[in-house]
């Protein structure tokens, strides 16, 4: 049995002839400031997947289980996007042929207006695109696998604006805006 507290995997053993329990050491996840932290008492109820308690019957002695909680948990997108995003792929196929974006390079902006146009055409009422039927969020999905794709292979034309900086800030404007914004909003709350 392993237990992961978010930070390290330690593995629990029994010896099924003697019944001595046993840990490992652990093993940690890319922070060397958890070296000389000892691994968490053992609770065999512990889940591995960021603090929810699992059903017992999803826990096991099996070596993938370890190995495996610690990989992207594909099961975390919920079947119904992956689903919409799907069916979105399915009529830009139709149009312009299966994972045509890998033999043309991808102009970024033409994508995110895209899911702009779909989003807010979601945002104002309307379910799905006339044209496809399929669901605007479905869309919004696709354009942003295909962005995504594109950049992962080197095949983005990454037309971006330059992230501009303010003289004497840190970071990027846009974010140090929301956050002064954020702050205003809530100041103006408290009143």
């Amino acid at each position: 049995m392993g237990i992961y507290d978010g930070r390290q995997f330690c593995i629990n053993t029994t010896d099924f002839e003697t019944g001595e329990k046993t840990q490992s050491a652990p093993f940690y996840l890319g922070d060397p400031s958890l070296a000389n932290v000892p691994c968490p008492p053992q609770n065999p109820y512990q889940d591995w997947s960021f603090g929810q308690q699992p059903a017992r019957s999803a826990l096991g002695t099996n070596p993938k289980d370890l190995v495996g909680s610690a990989k992207v948990s594909i099961t975390k997108l919920p079947a119904i996007a992956t689903v919409q995003g799907a069916m979105a792929m399915m009529d830009g196929a139709g149009k312009y042929g299966p994972y045509n974006w890998r033999k043309n390079r991808v102009i970024a902006s033409i994508y995110v207006d895209a899911i702009y146009r779909h989003a807010m055409a979601w945002y104002e009422g309307q379910e799905s695109a006339g044209d496809s039927s399929v669901h605007h969020l479905g869309h919004v999905i696709a354009c942003a696998g295909i962005i995504l794709d594109a950049q992962a292979t080197g095949n983005l034309v990454d037309d971006r604006i330059l992230a501009a900086s303010v003289p004497g800030e840190e970071g990027n404007w846009f974010t140090n805006l929301l956050d002064h914004l954020s702050a205003v909003i809530k100041n103006k709350r408290k009143v």
